[in-house]
C-alpha cells in the first residue's frame, strides 16, 4: 500500500463543480483531511487529497484524470508518493 497526495486545478469550474468534484474524489478514497498523531483532524488546502492505495502512481493518476474529465475540459493533476508527511494547517 501506498500513501499519495493528490492536488488538481479544475480550470473555470465553480464552487459546485468543485464539491460535485470533491464527492466523487471522495467516493473513490481520496480525503481532504489528515489527522494527527493526537488525533485532531486538519483540513488540507483546496483541491489537494491524500488516499492510501495498493496501485501504482501513474494508475492512480488516471484514476484521477478521468474523474477531472467528468467535469471540465482543462485541468490540471498532480500525483506524489508519501514517505512522511509534516504540515502546519489553521
Amino acid at each position: 500500500m501506498a500513501k499519495y497526495l493528490v492536488r488538481v486545478v479544475l480550470h473555470n469550474a465553480n464552487w459546485e463543480t468543485y464539491d460535485k468534484f470533491h464527492e466523487t474524489m471522495r467516493l473513490n478514497g481520496f480525503e481532504r483531511q489528515v489527522v494527527g498523531g493526537d488525533g485532531k483532524i486538519f483540513n488540507l488546502p483546496d483541491a489537494e487529497y491524500i488516499a492510501i492505495k495498493n496501485e501504482y502512481i501513474d494508475n492512480v493518476r488516471d484514476k484521477v484524470i478521468k474523474f477531472a474529465e467528468m467535469y471540465v475540459q482543462k485541468y490540471d493533476v498532480l500525483v506524489s508518493e508519501v514517505l512522511g508527511m509534516s504540515w502546519y494547517l489553521n
